[in-house]
């Protein structure tokens, strides 16, 4: 069943497999072109012409619903569509980079240990609810935090990807396309083997009631569920899932330093599980660090600098 509804329906879908031909993941683009499919259904729009009229109007309708770093996201693909079409002879718009949003640098935000066993809590007495979110929510959000995943790396787990005998969790078709193995403990091995027992047979590990697939923008929603039911805030003061991530990986640092590890040693070890490509992204993680940490006797940076080029904090 096609996903797109709009005059854009054919087209959208010939780019994505385009894109897939030459080994990118699909859902990298699929969100932000479903964006496009709306907005083309909103405006009643009769013929599949990406025109400027059409894009900026797009780009109006992103700033009233998203934010910057968010409409720069969903724009670089509508830019790469509007590419496509030109390269198989139609005539599209292509947005200029200039006329991108600017990148907005991001402050994640870190959790103290007790808004985290307050967060926990409240996903463990959520309501009963007829779709499991009640059931879905505190084993996820856990899987996220434990294994320093990224928000849609769970929702796109099969059943057959978490290897509860080995205790590893097989994640595939992630960022740039790569595939990783990240292994778990005890604990988390316990109660991902009472989940699967109770979720039964079907093909996603985390799968609505009729055993579909979450959306994208079920985690946000439970999250901020999750936040207002533990007194923590807002629903809009809902701090992002990707957050769970650099806060697993900062505890990870602090306890490495805590124990009086080589940094320099450790690193490497934390790239894997991260699934990053370049040491750098991995180093980005010690900005997060107190900065009294920063000094400790066991990160040289000397030879951070040496072997991997200048590293500013």
């Amino acid at each position: 069943m096609c996903e797109y509804h709009s005059v854009f329906s054919t087209k959208i879908t010939d780019f994505l497999d385009f894109k897939e031909s030459l080994n990118f993941a699909r859902h990298s683009y699929s969100t932000s072109l479903r964006s496009l499919d709306k907005y083309a259904m909103t405006q009643n729009l009769t013929e599949p012409n990406l025109s400027k009229e059409v894009v900026q109007g797009l780009m109006t309708f992103h700033k009233k619903n998203i934010t910057p770093n968010g409409q720069r996201a969903k724009l670089i693909v509508i830019r790469g569509f509007g590419q496509y079409l030109r390269l198989i002879g139609e005539d599209a718009y292509v947005i200029d980079p200039s006329e991108l949003p600017k990148r907005q640098q991001y402050i994640p935000y870190m959790y103290s240990d007790s808004q985290l066993r307050l967060l926990f809590t409240a996903m463990d007495n959520l309501p009963v609810r007829a779709n499991n979110s009640h059931i879905i929510t505190p084993v996820l959000f856990r899987m996220m935090y434990c294994c320093a995943m990224r928000p849609g790396e769970p929702i796109n787990l099969l059943r057959e990807d978490v290897d509860l005998d080995k205790k590893v969790i097989h994640i595939k078709d992630t960022k740039r396309h790569a595939n990783r193995l990240v292994s778990f403990n005890d604990d988390l091995f316990y109660l991902l083997r009472n989940f699967n027992l109770k979720m039964g047979n079907r093909k996603w590990f985390f799968c609505t009631s009729d055993n579909k697939k979450l959306k994208n923008y079920w985690g946000s929603n439970m999250l901020g569920t999750s936040w207002v039911k533990a007194g923590l805030g807002s629903r809009n003061s809902a701090p992002r899932q990707y957050d769970f991530r650099h806060n697993a990986c900062s505890r990870v640092l602090q306890k490495w330093l805590d124990e009086g590890k080589d940094i320099m040693t450790m690193i490497p070890y934390l790239q894997a599980h991260m699934g990053h490509r370049k040491i750098q992204d991995t180093l980005y993680y010690l900005h997060l660090l107190p900065h009294e940490l920063l000094k400790a006797e066991n990160i040289d940076w000397s030879r951070f600098t040496n072997i991997y080029g200048e590293f500013k904090l």
